[in-house]
């Protein structure tokens, strides 16, 4: 009788190897390029404008007055205090510190961080929307009036939402957020703001970058913008309105002019054609 030579079998580890890493590879892909909650984060080149209070002049805090350092917002050398920008999606804020706000571990210290915005023409000073980075936890995220929660990203600063450097002695923290999460306010909408820390993820202002430790009070002395325009937002009252002035004064009589010059050579003026339209409201100057 013939005994049959058994067949080798066919090796099958590279088979297994190749059925493997081909779909691991595709799947790392996948994950390092599909957007954060379906919102792709943002470049930071964009084009900073200098914030600004209810008097017109560049927010100011003074150094030192809080503790710790990564709390405490201070002047840098113009002298300010914090910024914002602007992308067709987003909006971008930059505030300046006395220390570091990231740990060893490269995460956010354990405090918070947070924009505070009201719409101008709501008739309040209550906070519409916050942008908090929250060290804590370790989230960036947009809350409304009520504390309901719009948005939230797990670990800004890997995933690129938030990020701090040091330029000289003095720390930035800079964090980004879409339009779409900040409940409806849009580029153009009228809005007052202003930055401030805590010790803890809530509304409890630590040091803010206006004087007031209040959030109506902080409001009040925050000039009014539109996020996108870059511009400045302003009111334009009646001087013989009642003292002090409101929007219910009109600039009603007819054939009188009002005009606002920036030069001899350059003005802005405005005229009643006395058709029985009094002129009152609102005028929007670009920068």
């Amino acid at each position: 009788m013939k005994h049959r030579k058994p067949t080798p079998s066919k090796p099958s580890l590279p088979a297994l190897n190749i059925r493997f890493k081909v779909p691991l590879f595709l799947i790392l892909v996948l994950l390092l390029t599909v957007p954060v909650n379906g919102l792709s984060q943002e470049s930071w080149s964009q084009n900073w404008i200098e914030m600004v209070g209810s008097d017109w002049n560049y927010m100011t805090d003074p150094t030192g007055d809080h503790n710790p350092a990564s709390v405490d917002v201070i002047n840098n050398g113009v002298p300010l205090c914090c910024y914002y920008a602007s992308s067709s999606s987003s909006v971008f804020y930059r505030m300046a510190l006395r220390g570091d706000p990231i740990n060893t571990q490269g995460e956010l210290d354990q405090y918070a961080w947070m924009a505070q915005i009201d719409v101008a023409d709501d008739g309040n000073s209550n906070i519409d929307v916050t942008v908090r980075a929250e060290g804590i936890t370790e989230y960036l995220s947009t809350y409304n009036g009520s504390g309901t929660q719009l948005w939230t990203v797990a670990d800004p600063i890997s995933t690129g939402y938030v990020r701090a450097y040091q330029s000289g002695s003095i720390w930035y923290l800079e964090m980004q957020a879409p339009y779409s999460t900040l409940g409806g306010i849009t580029r153009d909408t009228p809005v007052r703001f202003f930055f401030h820390t805590s010790t803890t993820e809530t509304n409890s202002i630590k040091d803010a970058t206006v004087p007031s430790a209040t959030i109506s009070g902080a409001f009040a002395e925050s000039g009014t913008t539109t996020l996108g325009g870059g511009g400045g937002y302003g009111f334009m009252f009646d001087s013989e309105d009642t003292n002090p002035y409101s929007s219910a004064g009109s600039y009603n009589t007819p054939g009188s002019e009002i005009s606002i010059s920036e030069s001899s050579s350059r003005s802005l003026w405005f005229r009643n054609s006395g058709f029985g339209t009094p002129l009152h409201g609102k005028l929007c100057f670009p920068r």
